[in-house]
């Protein structure tokens, strides 16, 4: 028979487990505006059962299972995921609108208002080109341009800057939470081995891991004995109580690469601001050496294709001799390729580029008559391995017969097919010929500016060649869409990179174009004209941040104007005026190229804010459904804790109860006449 105090064993056992539910939920109300703790609930269970005769049995009353917390673990792992495509957006977000601030196109100071006061102030001194006066307003005005995009390019190296060293300070926050995560691990573990649950270790875990899916992506696991393992592109970053720690290195440049520390690997960055970080400053080996982070690419590389049928060889010899000589006076850095085809073969004559002070054309020996083959030309160009990696390429083709020979009809598909393979090469196709369609019966063919307009490029007529001013044509027309290359951003990827390679385009091409022309002017002394624009470091390029007035200027007799010499001719003064319409960027002007800019950059700036606020609100709307389930609702606690209280009181009557039953037992039984 069992004992007589095994029932006030049972309600003692009321009596523990709603004190420790009671002092679970004070916990909970006491961390009500604690935004890391999750709630904990008193899980609850029978103890053991006590066999009776007959084949009865009997509880003993309650345990605690465990005090567990309430969270969602998948609600955690797709939080997480989200967050660090937040913390991506997030980072970009807050360049573009650093980036924005500093263009600061909204005001009068802008970059825009400075350019048409340059261009105003060339146009009044080809009215007054011997005004000493106005050659002065020029000069401020051509100095207000210079001061304005180097203060540009050095606004912009300073936010590349800072944004270099943002990363190391995020390298820094991530090796510390590593470093408390695996502490934390080992408090858990220790804590857990006696028999304990580590919830409040665990909070500050959880905590840290959220902050860690922000920065940068991570891949967890919590292991059986409580410890969680985390991961950066594979490689562990915390095990167990152990961490490794991440570092940057300055990775031949001034600026920095994420390396692991124990070992020469870099760490792959898949996510979160630290990718965001990397991505607006510029990748140091693929962008910021390989490509000169921006600087301008003044290589060209032409080949020049002349069709062996053509009549007039000396005359193209002519022009092709004239057009090196001024393309090279542009300011560029050209090499030169002469290949003859139209016989069904393509010959390349110079044997390789050539560069521009040895490059001499000669198609004496172009004696050979047939069909012109495009397709093999097109195979012949495609199979070219001498091309330089980032070199703006460029196409010239000369023939006076049609696009399919004088008895061929070419087909859409084939024009089309022809435009795809050479815009796969990113190459420019300039075609010089005295025939654009062919007609043949209801069949028509496309002609050669099917091609040229398919590359964003032009057509000339054969019959101009012969024209003194046309090899300068040819020569600004390459030069045009070298600029467009010069500045061509296929995204906004690596944002500093991208936006200075459109500002340096820009600026580039500008003093290029205005240098050209000013020295073919006079000054009022008479003498030739100098360059304009000059490099302040003369080993890297005119561009923003690297412009400065030729010295020289400073006396302003010296601003060559005049193309006859005459004190009173403006002409050279004019058409500088003129480049303002004119299409230095192959298919844009100056100030279409400059809105361009400004264009492309506020929509990749409105896609980084899209995505942020698109990113906030599903990373909220996750948060707000684990709060539903972990956090503190006080209206919950006190509902548990009268609860709990109740029932403790009834625990405690049945206490009382029993001691009642046992107080008789031992004081009055056996006790006679009472």
């Amino acid at each position: 028979m069992r004992s007589t105090f095994s029932g006030l064993s049972i309600a003692i056992s009321g009596l523990y487990v709603n004190k420790k539910a009671l002092d679970t939920t004070s916990h909970n109300i006491a961390n009500v505006n604690n935004p890391s703790y999750v709630r904990q609930q008193v899980i609850q269970s029978t103890s053991g059962y006590f066999n009776l005769p007959g084949g009865f049995q009997i509880g003993s009353g309650v345990t605690i299972q465990q005090i567990r917390q309430i969270r969602d673990e998948f609600l955690d792992l797709k939080y997480r995921l989200e967050s660090g495509r937040h913390g991506y957006w997030a980072a970009r977000n807050m360049v573009f609108e650093q980036v924005q601030g500093i263009l600061n196109e909204l005001s009068n100071s802008g970059l825009q208002k400075v350019m048409d006061q340059f261009w105003n102030g060339w146009e009044e001194l080809s009215k007054n080109p011997d005004n000493l006066t106005v050659r002065g307003l020029l000069k401020e005005r051509a100095i207000a341009f210079i001061e304005t995009v180097n203060h540009l390019g050095q606004q912009i190296d300073n936010l590349q800057i800072n944004l270099n060293k943002e990363i190391q300070i995020k390298v820094k926050e991530i090796n510390d939470i590593a470093k408390r995560i695996a502490k934390l691990n080992e408090n858990i573990l220790v804590y857990e081995v006696k028999g304990y649950k580590g919830n409040d270790y665990r909070d500050d875990r959880n905590a840290l891991l959220d902050r860690l899916s922000e920065l940068v992506n991570i891949e967890y696991k919590e292991e059986a004995n409580g410890v969680v393992n985390v991961s950066i592109g594979g490689k562990m970053l915390v095990n167990g109580k152990f961490y490794t720690e991440m570092e940057t290195r300055q990775n031949g440049s001034a600026f920095v690469d994420i390396f692991w520390k124990d070992i020469s690997e870099k760490v792959n960055i898949e996510d979160g601001e630290l990718l965001g970080l990397i991505h607006s400053r510029g990748d140091v080996q693929k962008t910021i050496l390989a490509e000169g982070n921006g600087t301008v690419n003044k290589e060209v590389d032409v080949v020049i294709a002349v069709d062996i049928t053509s009549s007039n060889m000396n005359d193209i010899n002519n022009m092709i001799n004239k057009y090196k000589d001024d393309l090279k006076n542009r300011g560029l850095e050209p090499r030169f390729k002469l290949v003859t085809f139209g016989d069904g073969s393509v010959k390349d004559i110079t044997k390789g580029f050539v560069e521009a002070d040895k490059f001499t054309a000669s198609l004496s020996q172009a004696a050979e008559v047939g069909n012109e083959d495009l397709s093999s030309l097109i195979s012949e160009i495609e199979s070219m391995n001498d091309f330089r990696a980032n070199a703006h390429k460029k196409l010239i083709i000369i023939t006076d017969e049609n696009i399919g020979g004088n008895s061929n009809v070419i087909s859409d598909n084939e024009i089309t097919n022809y435009v795809d393979r050479l815009n796969r090469l990113d190459i420019f196709a300039t075609v010089i010929s005295d025939s654009t369609y062919q007609y043949t019966g209801d069949i028509g063919e496309d002609g050669w500016d099917g091609i040229t307009d398919g590359t964003s490029d032009k057509f000339f007529s054969i019959k101009d060649i012969t024209r003194d001013d046309f090899a300068e044509k040819l020569s600004q027309e390459t030069t045009n869409t070298a600029s467009k290359f010069m500045g061509s951003v296929k995204n906004f990827l690596e944002i500093i990179p991208s936006i200075k390679k459109k500002l340096n385009a820009f600026v580039n091409t500008i003093a290029r174009n205005v240098n050209y022309i000013h020295k073919k002017g006079k000054t009022l002394l008479g003498t030739s004209g100098e360059n304009f624009f000059v490099a302040i470091n003369p080993d890297r390029p005119i561009e923003v941040g690297n412009i400065t007035l030729n010295s020289n200027l400073d006396t302003l007799n010296n601003i060559a104007v005049s193309q006859s010499g005459d004190r009173g001719d403006g002409r050279i003064a004019e058409k500088i005026a003129q480049l303002r319409n004119e299409y230095l960027f192959a298919d844009m002007n100056s100030d279409d190229y400059y809105r361009d800019i400004i264009s492309s950059i506020g929509v990749a700036a409105n896609e980084a804010a899209v995505m942020e606020q698109s990113q906030k609100i599903l990373v909220s709307q996750i948060d707000d459904k684990r709060k539903s389930i972990s956090a503190v609702s006080l209206d919950e606690e006190m509902t548990d804790m009268l609860k709990y209280q109740h029932s403790y009181v009834a625990s405690s009557r049945v206490v009382n109860a029993i001691d009642e039953m046992i107080d008789n037992i031992i004081n009055r039984m056996g006790v006679v006449g009472r």
